[in-house]
């Protein structure tokens, strides 16, 4: 990664962060593409420096990504499941599923 890569407004998005993200959509061509995400910025070197430990707790409650011991990204399942939390249209091609659906496999 950039060290030295900053944004208009100065933060970091070089070697010293990590971001985390879910994606989903009945369709990925329509406008209704959903994407959560979760950024964090280590406090001292660059992730290059050391290993480090990426891990995923995904249960059918919640989505939690995360680096060493830090959750950096959680996705709660929404209540009424994530076709409706998204506001998909169309055929439910999830509706087989649980109300994790379509990340409960």
């Amino acid at each position: 990664g950039n060290r030295h890569l900053h944004d208009r407004d100065g933060s970091s998005k070089g070697s010293d962060q990590m971001m985390s993200s879910l994606h989903y959509a009945v369709d990925q061509q329509k406008s209704n593409h959903v994407h959560e995400f979760g950024l964090y910025n280590i406090p001292h070197g660059n992730l290059g420096d050391t290993f480090h430990k990426y891990w995923i707790d995904w249960t059918e409650e919640k989505i939690v990504i995360g680096i060493d011991d830090i959750p950096v990204f959680t996705s709660n399942t929404p209540r009424h499941g994530y076709y409706a939390h998204g506001n998909q249209t169309g055929t439910n091609v999830w509706a087989s599923g649980t109300r994790a659906a379509p990340f409960d496999t």
